[in-house]
């Protein structure tokens, strides 16, 4: 009997050896695997669910899109793309011309509220394009929000007035709070400011940030592609007090590139790859 409860206790013991191996290797696994601290990060989903993600079940820019993105867990704001219409409301969509993504032709810009209440998606879901003071009432204002702002018409050949782009803001969103504004067109940048908005500039290199830093008004940030962007770059926007946001963020590889960068936040193609990827 004594025999048979030391032999049961040297089983114990040898199975609580192992499973310690066990739980201190899971543990240098998952420390190896952390590349860094990216829990200041904010993951922003781009578009909605992504700008042509295969794994949407709808079309960037749609309402269903940025209902389905604001709802997971792990994801900090929405990005959508604004176009003013001609009845000088901002409605969502990302390309130039309609014939590229719908059922209809031309631009944003000179199409009436009423002609583009009745444009939808070449897609499964025939998503229906919306403006924003409607997808406005849904938002999850918790989170933050970012308004990337169309200042050309290709259609017209002309810059958009920007007096009317931020009239459309200000009915949709009396409250600021919560909104960054982006654009790539320097000569909105103070407007847009006076107007109480964030503004987000979008630049192609670390030379179009020296530049604009230059200038009496600047912006509260900056958006560069991943591409384009180095870790020292991130830093050298940083010294200057401002934030820095990163895009053209899609595949796994390209989301722990753009983390291990640091910024404040990206702006990312696949939300659900982002928040695994961060975790």
């Amino acid at each position: 009997m004594n025999n048979s409860n030391f032999l049961i206790g040297v089983i114990l013991e040898a199975l609580g050896y192992r499973l310690l191996l066990v739980i201190s290797f899971l543990g240098l696994f998952t420390a190896c695997r952390k590349d860094g601290d990216f829990e200041g990060i904010a993951l922003i989903s781009h578009g909605g669910m992504g700008l042509e993600n295969p794994n949407s079940f709808y079309h960037d820019n749609s309402f269903e899109s940025i209902e389905m993105a604001q709802a997971i867990n792990g994801c900090d704001g929405v990005e959508m793309d604004l176009q003013l219409s001609a009845d000088g409301n901002l409605w969502l969509y990302h390309d130039v011309s309609l014939e590229s993504r719908t059922n209809q032709k031309g631009c944003i810009y000179n199409s009436t509220d009423e002609f583009l209440t009745q444009v939808s998606y070449r897609t499964l879901h025939q998503e229906r394009l919306v403006n924003l003071e409607f997808v406005s009432k849904s938002l999850d204002r918790a989170k933050t929000i970012f308004l990337d702002l169309r200042h050309f018409s290709s259609c017209d050949q002309l810059i958009v007035p920007v007096g009317k782009v931020i009239n459309a803001l200000s009915f949709s969103f009396p409250d600021k709070k919560g909104l960054i504004v982006i654009t790539n067109y320097r000569p909105w940048i103070e407007q847009l400011k006076q107007a109480g908005f964030r503004v987000c500039l979008q630049v192609e290199n670390i030379e179009g940030f020296l530049v604009t830093e230059s200038l009496s008004i600047s912006p509260d940030s900056y958006l560069l592609r991943n591409s384009d962007i180095t870790s020292d770059g991130v830093t050298k926007i940083r010294q200057a007090e401002k934030k820095i946001y990163i895009f053209e963020v899609r595949s796994p590889k390209g989301i722990r590139s753009a983390l291990k960068k640091i910024p404040d936040g990206i702006l990312t193609d696949d939300i659900r790859a982002a928040i695994l990827e961060k975790k």
